[in-house]
């Protein structure tokens, strides 16, 4: 796995759950982690069930995506909402008992300035980004209109307070720098 996964300047990159990568972590107890979250988890929600039920996971330039048609439910969206939470109740409860704390990116940071983050990266895991002045991926946002219809949607239909990643959620009130909350 080492060999398979290992960049030529050394850096191994892994992904999983908190379950699925325990393993590794008991193997690698100081191994740095990015911690790659949502600051929306109600868009994160309608993009996993588009992707889940559409199949659509990724979208990569030069190559036509067809994702399959969908029927809009809040319900499912609203099932994959409580699913991130318990997934980010997981890794905030594993972090939280881990001597070194990881790099928390926003997958809306990282989608301003790919280049900050994997600066910020390099600097996390001990390297120096001196030399890292431009990053290229063939991966495209999947999200479009019809992700920002339906979240305007479930908030209108469900009375929705967005949750963020400081905890406030669903009926609770409070704080939001959620995008789709302004």
């Amino acid at each position: 796995l080492m060999r398979s996964r290992v960049t030529p300047d050394g850096v191994f990159a892994i992904k999983g759950s908190v379950g699925e990568l325990r393993p590794f972590f008991e193997l690698f107890p100081h191994a740095p982690c990015v911690w790659l979250t949502r600051e929306n988890k109600l868009e994160q929600a309608v993009s996993w069930y588009r992707a889940h039920h559409g199949n659509l996971w990724t979208r990569r330039t030069g190559v036509e995506a067809k994702p399959q048609p969908l029927e809009f439910s809040a319900d499912d969206i609203l099932a994959f909402y409580d699913e991130i939470q318990r997934r980010e109740a997981s890794w905030h409860e594993f972090f939280l008992a881990r001597r070194s704390p990881p790099l928390l990116l926003t997958y809306e940071k990282v989608c301003a300035d790919p280049l900050g983050a994997v600066r910020s990266i390099a600097v996390h895991i001990g390297m120096s980004p001196a030399n890292i002045e431009r990053v290229e991926s063939p991966l495209q946002v999947v999200r479009d209109e019809l992700t920002a219809t339906w979240v305007a949607l479930v908030m209108r239909t469900h009375g929705w307070q967005c949750r963020t990643v400081d905890g406030w959620g669903r009926g609770q009130g409070g704080p939001s720098d959620c995008r789709a909350c302004d």
